[in-house]
């Protein structure tokens, strides 16, 4: 059973490698990361699907930042730590994350009204 209840929202994400030598924006900027977008969501963490096939990059396991694109604000970028992954298949991928709770992702949960 999970802590937290998941939503399921389908929101577009960018999930970028996060070391504490780059800024967010810089690894954005780069276009150094992959698309794809937020399959479940709850407090606590979410679900990331990704197709890594034509991007170019690879997302490593550990901390990532993701930049969230909603239609009703600006990117919002939090960060996270995959915890696991799978290949779903040729090139897509599933990201399991938890979050690491601040203040930009409490706002941006509480405008989701998940916290």
């Amino acid at each position: 059973m999970r802590k937290d209840n998941r939503v399921i929202p389908k929101i577009p994400v960018c999930v970028g490698n996060r070391n504490s030598s780059v800024m967010a924006t810089a690894v954005f900027e780069s276009k150094s990361y992959l698309t794809g977008f937020i399959k479940d969501i709850s407090a606590s963490g979410c679900r990331v699907e990704v197709d890594a096939k034509h991007q170019g990059t690879s997302i490593k396991a550990g901390p990532v930042y993701l930049k969230i694109n909603t239609a009703f604000d600006e990117p919002t970028i939090v960060k996270g730590l995959i915890r696991n992954q799978h290949q779903i298949d040729d090139g897509r991928f599933s990201l399991g994350l938890s979050f690491e709770e601040d203040e930009v992702l409490i706002r941006f949960l509480t405008t989701l009204a998940i916290v």
